[in-house]
């Protein structure tokens, strides 16, 4: 099943910010008190974390809840069927 694309934003930005850090899904799970693989769930867009876990993960990113939404909420949202338009017009220049 697809990804939301809140899901999708959501995943940009705490795989982004955890980088920015410095820190591994391993420690950002310890900080936040979450399972090393649901971070991972979270970062692929595989999981919708609910406001709960979305303040664990801001407070390990030390972030606010709200800082970390709107950083979400910012992010472009990817359109769907765009790459599959690209390929065609890979295909076929004159389209």
């Amino acid at each position: 099943m697809p990804a939301d694309p809140l899901q999708l934003q959501f995943a940009r930005v705490v795989a982004r910010r955890r980088a920015a850090a410095g820190l591994s899904q391993e420690a950002l799970a310890a900080a936040a008190g979450l399972h090393r693989t649901y971070v991972g769930l979270l970062e692929r867009g595989l999981r919708m974390p609910s406001i709960l876990v979305a303040q664990k993960v801001a407070r390990a990113l030390g972030v606010t809840t709200s800082e970390l939404l709107a950083e979400v909420e910012g992010e472009p949202l990817d359109r769907p069927g765009r790459r599959a338009r690209k390929k065609a017009d890979d295909r076929n220049p004159g389209a």
